[in-house]
């Protein structure tokens, strides 16, 4: 079975100060898949994931629509990692759609849940962040740094040896400024779908956060943080349409460069989609 060129979108990601070891580190980004029943897009997801390489996956929440889907995205969420084979794991935050009891039943799952948390990875210089948040309530920051403080002091580097990249995981991408604030160099977000609706021409007029819509999706920056803000593989409301906004299924690989557009104070997008 070929992989869907249509729905996987290879992307290239430039940073600056990209250790030699982490040239070519390919992430899969799995959001907002928003799952009520059983579909052929996740069988087709599913299949897609096991022929994709990739090193790491992470996963920026929304796995389910509403209270009582949890079984179901629990079927569907256990088929989708049984056939991811990324080489570093599987790392993943949670949505403002995912219940309690969906945090109970995915705790059974292959992943890594960083809810204001952080980890380094034993063989690469990475550490990687989430941010637990809700519509309502704000991620723990505080405690975030903290568990960074811990990584940093678990893993003393030699004085030669560079810094490891900093990745956050976020389910809302409105934390973007927070992300700089604590120097984060990569960021990985969900929530928007894209607007879900778009307007040939014009674009989304709504995405749910309040970032303007130029900033729906895409590559974001702010200072020297980069997001990227992925459209999701669902759709969220009584009908699951997509109008002019196709699902996505992002694959970066990280490359040396220059990042795209220039420090501000502003959230600029550098590279929509």
């Amino acid at each position: 079975m070929a992989i869907s060129r249509d729905l996987i979108n290879p992307i290239d990601v430039l940073l600056p100060h990209l250790p030699a070891s982490l040239h070519g580190l390919r992430i899969v980004h799995i959001s907002d898949l928003h799952i009520r029943r059983h579909r052929r897009r996740f069988r087709r997801i599913a299949a897609d994931l096991s022929l994709a390489r990739v090193d790491l996956a992470f996963l920026t929440g929304d796995y389910i629509d509403r209270s009582g889907d949890e079984q179901v995205g629990m079927d569907v969420m256990t088929e989708i990692c049984s056939n991811l084979h990324a080489r570093f794991g599987i790392f993943g935050v949670y949505g403002n759609h995912d219940t309690h009891a969906v945090r109970s039943l995915f705790s059974d799952l292959p992943v890594r849940w960083l809810n204001d948390d952080c980890c380094q990875l034993p063989d690469l210089p990475l550490e990687i962040v989430g941010f637990d948040a809700g519509l309502t309530r704000r991620p723990d920051a505080l405690a975030a740094v903290e568990a960074m403080q811990d990584v940093q002091n678990d893993h003393v580097r030699p004085d030669h040896d560079a810094p490891p990249i900093r990745i956050l995981l976020s389910h809302f991408p409105t934390y973007l400024p927070t992300a700089a604030d604590l120097g984060v160099d990569l960021m990985f977000s969900g929530h928007t779908h894209g607007g879900q609706f778009r307007i040939p021409g014009f674009g989304p007029f709504y995405n749910s956060t309040d970032l303007p819509a130029p900033l729906t999706s895409g590559i974001l920056r702010h200072r020297h943080t980069q997001c990227v803000v992925s459209r999701g593989l669902g759709e969220a409301g009584e009908l699951p349409i997509r109008t002019f906004c196709p699902p996505h299924l992002p694959v970066y690989t990280l490359r040396l460069g220059a990042m795209p557009g220039q420090p501000t104070d502003r959230v600029v997008n550098v590279r929509p989609w």
